[in-house]
């Protein structure tokens, strides 16, 4: 990012490229139209464009070195050239983690094997390698690559038991035709290619910003390729999409391709309300997970979907025209392809979802083995989860024992500005948004300034479908600029459920701004030099006491420091910022320093949003705080905190 631009600027920026982005898309769309070859070649030079100025550099290094090598065997500029080409190697050889799930074996359930196979062969597509299932609404074919940059790739298959226990055999038969049809040999060899190297330059893209010299490297090449191969190639993979559903089509019926993309779009959202949120609710009462797990699914997924729940969610994706921001068509534009255009056969559509399944997939597929795969899920969903369960009950009971505490407080006295407020987050957290709203606006009547409280009310307020949470959120973003981005966001949310266009264009523009102006206040605060300027943090006792706490059973913390630091993107809002000198080690390995701090952020509970740097026993820094008014509060060699 560049450090010389105002918010305003990168607000610009970022909008520009957005309708740049836009307009190229219009361009190769008109051109795939009226020139088609010339498209196509467009799109192959753009391609292999990026694999030559990748292997071009590697050569180039190598080239140079080799020179150097011959001319002067001993200088600093053979080491760096080296390090320069050994970077380079590196970034083409990326571990790509494969896709999490259980794997499934061909003998356990044959008949879900037999389908896959038989997709498989009549689309001449990927020769699946592995099979997994999990617990998430979705299935999706995979293609990890096995050398990063170069080389084959592994086929992998994820399937999620909720779909496969919501689906009819015929819908499930479909979803899996549209994964397979994005690697059929219907497509072709080139739209295959196209659809495997952008998802490969996005990992690459994605894992090299964790490497600075390879990120100096490539970073303008990237900058200037990846939106014109993103935008040359839009047209092709939203064409692939069409074809996947064609493909659905061809497999499956026309009918079961279009309810499956009904249905999917329902299900996703019920299985949310109805189960899981519910599930994880229990957390605030039970020490452990559930072990039933996934059990309730099995009648609850079958059953029929009501109208009234699937209508409104249905209108919702009905409404949304296909854009740029994403290569899928809009649900009509699909359902449109597939021979369902009028209201009527629409509606005929969801009519059809709202009745129950006489069989669910997971019962024709998987029928002699759903018990056991049920147990295994449920095994590696209690196992992936336990943990954090566990310290989210104690967190709870933490907040049960502290909300106990405010209640019998005000039984006897008045509560603090900080007490009150407060008090109605625990209560919305504990109990429900809609049991706070009374208590956020007692309190914001007594304390009419407290834009923590007017964000929360106004937000409380769209929840429940009440207009008048807008103003408070306009005002909320006014008084303190950090809420913008997520009040915007709150503020989208309801206006995109009214449908309300005019609304929407404002704040996007908006979002452009608000966007902006955070990434640069973040990235301010994440960079930390002895020359910031630091002010004290303003936290009550007892807050600075519940943080000491966290760090009193930790034996790698030397001190730790509470400020706020100066953002001059936010000058009248510096921010929490939390030090933590880390006690030297007599061997460190490399990422240490940033596994700790991942640690830290992760166990760490703080009143507010805050940022945290973690240098290990650095002298200057420590002088540098130890000059911060009450800055210290904890100590390793006394054991406690002081403020």
């Amino acid at each position: 990012m560049d450090k010389a631009l105002t918010a305003s600027q990168l607000a610009e920026r970022r909008k520009k490229a957005d309708e740049d982005f836009g307009k190229r898309v219009v361009r190769q769309a008109g051109l795939a139209k009226t020139n088609p070859s010339l498209y196509r070649l467009k799109v192959r030079f753009l391609g292999f464009s990026g694999y030559a100025f990748i292997f071009g550099c590697l050569l180039l290094t190598a080239g140079l070195f080799i020179a150097v090598l011959l001319l002067r065997p001993v200088s600093q500029l053979l080491l760096l050239l080296g390090f320069i080409f050994v970077t380079i190697l590196r970034s083409l050889w990326i571990k790509i983690s494969p896709p999490e799930g259980i794997e499934l074996d061909r003998s356990q359930v044959p008949e879900l094997f037999q389908e896959i196979d038989k997709i498989s062969c009549d689309l001449k597509s990927i020769r699946i390698e592995k099979v997994l299932i999990d617990d998430e609404t979705n299935a999706q074919a995979s293609q990890i690559p096995r050398f990063g940059l170069i080389g084959p790739a592994k086929n992998y298959l994820i399937i999620g038991l909720p779909l496969l226990l919501s689906l009819s055999p015929d819908e499930f038969r479909s979803v899996l035709a549209h994964e397979f049809g994005h690697f059929s040999g219907q497509h072709g060899k080139f739209g295959s290619w196209v659809y495997r190297i952008n998802e490969t330059w996005d990992n690459l893209r994605f894992n090299l910003g964790s490497r600075k010299l390879a990120h100096a490297i490539f970073g303008v090449f990237f900058d200037w390729f990846q939106p014109r191969f993103s935008a040359a190639t839009f047209v092709l993979r939203r064409e692939n999409e069409h074809e996947a559903d064609s493909v659905a089509c061809q497999i499956a019926g026309k009918r079961a391709a279009a309810t499956a993309l009904v249905r999917i779009r329902i299900v996703g959202p019920l299985i949310d309300q109805k189960f899981w949120v519910p599930y994880y609710a229990r957390v605030k009462s039970e020490p452990t997970p559930p072990e039933e797990g996934l059990n309730d699914l099995v009648s609850f997924s079958s059953g029929g979907i009501s109208p009234d729940f699937s209508r409104p969610l249905i209108e919702k994706a009905l409404a949304r025209k296909t854009d740029y921001s994403d290569t899928h068509p809009c649900l009509r534009e699909r359902l449109a392809e597939m021979g369902y255009r009028s209201d009527d056969e629409i509606e005929s559509l969801i009519l059809e979802v709202s009745r129950p399944l006489s069989e669910t997939a997971a019962v024709r597929f998987t029928s002699r083995q759903l018990d056991a795969l049920l147990k295994r899920v449920n095994r590696n969903l209690i196992t992936r989860i336990s943990g954090k369960w566990k310290r989210n009950h104690q967190y709870y009971q933490d907040l049960t024992v502290e909300l106990n505490e405010l209640d019998r407080r005000l039984d006897t006295m008045p509560l603090s500005q900080k007490e009150s407020l407060r008090r109605a987050v625990l209560i919305s957290e504990l109990r429900s948004d809609t049991e706070s709203i009374p208590h956020l606006k007692s309190h914001l009547q007594k304390f009419p300034d407290d834009v923590e409280c007017m964000f929360l009310y106004g937000q409380s307020l769209l929840d429940s479908e009440d207009p008048e949470g807008v103003g408070y959120l306009r005002k909320a973003m006014k008084l303190d600029p950090r809420y913008s981005v997520r009040a915007i966001d709150a503020i989208g949310t309801f206006e995109s459920k009214r449908q309300n266009e005019g609304a929407l264009s404002t704040l996007r523009d908006e979002m452009y701004q608000a966007q902006a102006t955070s990434d640069l206040s973040r990235q301010e605060a994440r960079q930390f030099r002895l020359t910031d300027v630091f002010y004290p943090h303003g936290l009550d006792t007892s807050e600075v006491r519940e943080i000491v706490k966290q760090f009193e059973t930790r034996d790698d913390i030397k001190r730790v420091y509470l400020a706020r630091k100066y953002l001059p993107s936010m000058p009248h809002k510096p921010r929490l910022t939390l030090i933590c000198i880390r006690k030297k080690k007599s061997f460190e390995r490399k990422g240490s320093g940033q596994a700790f701090a991942s640690n830290v952020l992760s166990q760490l509970r703080m009143p507010e949003e805050y940022m945290l740097y973690t240098p290990v026993e650095d002298r200057k820094w420590i002088r540098k705080m130890e000059n911060q008014p009450k800055s210290l509060i904890y100590d390793s060699k006394v054991n406690k905190g002081r403020s």
